[in-house]
């Protein structure tokens, strides 16, 4: 039925529920209310358990772990990587706040490309909903997240979505090049266009996501500061 009614028809027909799955398909949790949208400060934003360095030394060395996690991604040995690090992913003590949110993304990144989608997903939402601080992380996971669900929806999904990547951007809003060196978050921001002109959603319906999400018309807030160097379709941690 929703097909019938076109995309507009479809986001008038799921006001009554579409907050309670926002963001279940990229996060797996729900949706607050535009109340709830943060626009992410360092200057601001509250310490979390989960932004605690849980080593005790500040000279602690580098973590041997995650260093030889970088040598096997960068070697491609994803499935080496992934039986390395499921022992250890879940052991907080083992790492510092900042080197469990690479792990996290790392892990998910090699799980997706070992061909386990699903639990890769579990990863990245983990990223996404707990470490949101790391702003270079975070991006790489939802767009990895993005990506995938996006391939995998039909045009209605799609502009759910799509309605979860235009609240995303808008959380990151403040966030600049320099914080995302990966190009993640400027690539998430080209994305928003695309996905747009893909979609051919209307300024109207647009603006209408904007009003439902509780977001300043017009979108000023979207802007890309991608290089001609970040340029690229997917992440490369």
């Amino acid at each position: 039925m929703l097909r019938t009614l076109g995309k507009r028809g479809a986001l008038e027909i799921m006001k009554p529920f579409f907050k309670g799955i926002l963001l279940v398909l990229l996060t797996g949790v729900s949706f607050a209310g535009p109340e709830e949208h943060e626009v992410l400060d360092y200057q601001q934003r509250k310490i979390e358990p989960e932004d605690i360095d849980w080593h005790t030394s500040s000279d602690q060395p580098p973590n041997s772990d995650l260093k030889l996690g970088r040598e096997l991604m960068d070697q491609g040995r994803w499935k080496a990587f992934v039986e390395k690090f499921t022992p250890l992913i879940e052991q907080r003590k083992l790492f510092t706040a900042s080197e469990r949110a690479e792990a996290i993304f790392r892990f998910g990144y090699c799980l997706e490309k070992s061909g386990k989608v699903d639990e890769a997903m579990t990863q990245y939402r983990i990223m996404i909903t707990k470490y949101p601080s790391f702003v270079d992380w975070s991006n790489q996971a939802f767009e990895r997240a993005f990506e995938i669900t996006y391939a995998s929806s039909d045009p209605e999904e799609q502009l759910h979505v799509y309605t979860s990547l235009r609240r995303h951007l808008y959380q990151y809003q403040l966030m600049e090049q320099e914080d995302c060196p990966s190009g993640a978050l400027a690539r998430l921001r080209d994305r928003l266009a695309a996905v747009e002109a893909e979609m051919k959603l209307s300024d109207q319906l647009i603006t209408e996501v904007d009003d439902f999400l509780g977001l300043p018309r017009g979108g000023n807030w979207i802007r890309s500061k991608q290089t001609p160097a970040q340029k690229g379709e997917a992440s490369k941690p």
